[in-house]
């Protein structure tokens, strides 16, 4: 028994010889900014790469960059803006909520989604070119 607490105690003598040795504080590690940028751009190359093989992604086809994706100064634009982007809208997706079937568009016979609204539908084209001034 003396010989098992003998070396326990031995034991944590290194342990705390061994967090003696080591500095407290040691001085912060600096890299240089220029070092690391290649690693950066590696990095985001093989994301990207990875990015443009997902084809069937929704979001890929509404931001097929990696790229930072800018916010508005308004947080109520922005969640506006990024609701039409991802097509989820009160109007496109109500009928989930309430357990209804999808609206459809009575001139085209597809349910109403953003982009048809958008771009497809002819019922909207004058409306395209009064806000937009373009017509698909």
């Amino acid at each position: 028994m003396k010989e098992k607490k003998k070396r326990k105690l031995l034991f944590q003598q290194k342990q705390f010889l061994r967090l003696q040795s080591f500095e407290p504080n040691p001085p912060p590690v600096t890299v240089e900014s220029r070092q690391h940028v290649p690693l950066l751009n590696y990095i985001h190359r093989v994301w990207q790469e990875t990015w443009d093989q997902q084809i069937l992604n929704k979001l890929h086809n509404i931001h097929p960059s990696t790229s930072h994706w800018a916010a508005l100064p308004v947080r109520r634009h922005d969640v506006r803006l990024t609701r039409l982007r991802i097509g989820h809208t009160r109007f496109t997706h109500r009928h989930l909520l309430l357990g209804e079937n999808a609206p459809e568009c009575p001139s085209c016979k597809v349910p109403y989604s953003v982009y048809h609204i958008l771009i497809d539908c002819p019922v909207f084209n004058r409306h395209r070119v009064t806000f937009f001034h373009t017509s698909v």
